[in-house]
């Protein structure tokens, strides 16, 4: 798209061009219509470029959204799997006390990190459900949901 705004900003450009050579050309009783029209032409052309540039920066500000909702969730999933693999550990504390209580730390250090994450896992679920609801797909609350 942004292409094609610099190749109609040229066609533009050649069509006021023929336009001042057209205007000498016509009577005098019709100019003024013809400028209308061109000036119409041109009020045109710029209101389209500006929509279009804000449509551009709105599709940019969602692509960002999706790519920080994607990392996220595979920050998350990354996290969550080294947490599953340090509680399959097998401890061998010899049952001495000094072991078990710093496993029993350890632990409880680990649940109190999952309840940290469980307001970021919060959050992905409101951010996916807005951007399912956006894209009319739900392919972002699928991806929570496997967490």
């Amino acid at each position: 798209v942004t292409n094609r705004i610099t190749e109609g900003q040229h066609l533009m450009s050649v069509m006021e061009d023929v336009f001042k050579r057209a205007l000498d050309r016509t009577p005098i009783d019709r100019q003024e219509s013809l400028r209308e029209a061109v000036a119409e032409l041109h009020n045109s052309w710029e209101q389209l470029t500006i929509d279009l540039k804000s449509v551009i920066a709105q599709l940019n500000t969602a692509i960002a959204r999706w790519d920080d909702f994607y990392d996220n969730i595979d920050k998350l999933d990354a996290y969550l799997d080294g947490v599953t693999d340090k509680l399959k550990e097998k401890y061998d504390t010899k049952a001495e006390l000094g072991e078990m209580k710093t496993i029993f730390e350890r632990l409880k250090h680990m649940h109190s990190d999952l309840m940290g994450k469980k307001n970021e896992l919060d959050r992905l679920k409101n951010e996916a459900a807005e951007l399912s609801t956006w894209a009319n797909n739900s392919n972002a609350n699928e991806k929570i949901t496997s967490l």
